[in-house]
């Protein structure tokens, strides 16, 4: 065995290992797919409030998307979302209880003798802030929950789960705001003096819309209710617009893809000697090196540089992932994918840069392209 190749069976290794854990600490994390879905639903709530006469495009997209009912599509939406979350927690709850098992004081004793960076504590730790992390992500849920339901006519029902979150929530900030809209929904309770505030710290989007229609229209308040209703117009025609975009992308796409795939074939059945897919003889490409090139390309470029490097790199940066939200999540996450296909690239160019045949390349280029256009 070389020594390059023992070097790559190391960095294998080594790169599999916060693959596995990851996979393994993903069963504890709320589910992204999730998020997106309430985002795209929170979208099509506010795209619902347009007032346009020409929604036939947007009903279409809306029909597709969620359903006729968008109240009741959302409010299944994030009832789903919910469920999710309390599997998370249920799971995190669990791995919580294990630490709490009594061990055998020889093995705990050997255990903090070998692995002292995993000690119990810092683990335990982890998981109770997770957990509060968890259930304070499910009262949000179950909070706009209420406010659906009320949208939906049910106020029956939704008093009692704003009841129900006032009395089991640890945050101080969603008891506050439960309390407040459960005076708005129940018409024999008194409108809170601070309302507005609260609604407009406290509830985003179409929620604190929602509720603050409501307010200025309980307080009479017709210029409010008017700037309050045009502003929501505009927030609906980018809505449409986002939603648009996001139906046409995957369509347009697939497209896209068939057409290059029918125009691959026609071209090969009407010209087989100089088609795209049709490879010359006299330009063909034998490419000299062995396994360990697309090893090396896979294993330092992708999983080496991805799992070890860039990690190690955006630790240096001390970003707060909770704090950024969801869009600046997502930011994150797109210069994550550069930052590693600028190092899979790189890697790629180094490992097969002495094996360069630059005048083959130019033939079979030249030769591709003037198959393709003729003589």
């Amino acid at each position: 065995m070389t020594t390059k190749r023992a070097i790559l069976i190391v960095l294998t290794i080594v790169s599999l290992i916060p693959v596995i854990l990851s996979l393994i600490a993903s069963i504890n994390q709320p589910q992204v797919q999730s998020n997106l879905q309430l985002y795209q639903t929170n979208l099509v709530l506010q795209a619902a409030e347009s007032s346009s006469e020409n929604l036939s495009e947007f009903d279409q997209i809306r029909e597709s998307v969620l359903g006729k009912n968008p109240y009741e599509a959302a409010l299944k939406q994030y009832q789903d979302a919910r469920q999710i979350s309390e599997k998370n927690l249920n799971r995190l709850e669990n791995s919580l209880k294990l630490f709490n098992e009594p061990k055998n004081e020889l093995n705990q004793a050997d255990s903090n003798k070998i692995l002292p960076i995993f000690s119990e504590n810092n683990e335990q730790n982890k998981l109770e802030i997770e957990i509060n992390k968890q259930q304070e992500e499910i009262d949000k849920i179950t909070l706009n929950i209420g406010v659906l339901e009320v949208a939906q006519g049910n106020t029956i029902e939704s008093l009692e789960i704003l009841n129900e979150l006032q009395a089991s929530s640890f945050s101080p900030s969603l008891k506050k705001i439960a309390n407040t809209i459960s005076h708005l929904s129940d018409n024999n309770e008194p409108i809170l003096v601070e309302s507005e505030k609260i609604i407009k710290q406290e509830l985003k989007g179409w929620f604190r819309y929602y509720y603050l229609n409501k307010l200025y229209q309980i307080q009479e308040r017709q210029d409010d209710l008017i700037k309050l209703q045009k502003s929501q117009q505009e927030v609906a025609k980018q809505a449409i617009i986002k939603l648009t975009v996001i139906a046409m992308i995957p369509a347009v796409g697939g497209l896209i893809g068939v057409a290059i795939i029918i125009f691959c074939l026609i071209q090969l059945g009407i010209k087989k000697e100089s088609a795209i897919l049709v490879i010359d003889e006299r330009f063909k490409w034998e490419t000299p090196w062995t396994i360990e090139i697309p090893w090396q390309v896979l294993v330092v470029g992708f999983l080496f540089f991805g799992q070890i490097i860039i990690p190690i790199l955006a630790s240096f940066l001390s970003l707060n992932l909770t704090a950024l939200g969801l869009r600046g999540t997502a930011f994150y996450i797109l210069g994550t994918y550069v930052a590693l296909s600028l190092g899979g690239i790189g890697v790629l160019y180094l490992s097969i840069k002495s094996f360069f045949p630059y005048r083959k390349i130019g033939l079979i280029l030249v030769g591709q392209v003037t198959g393709l256009f003729g003589e």
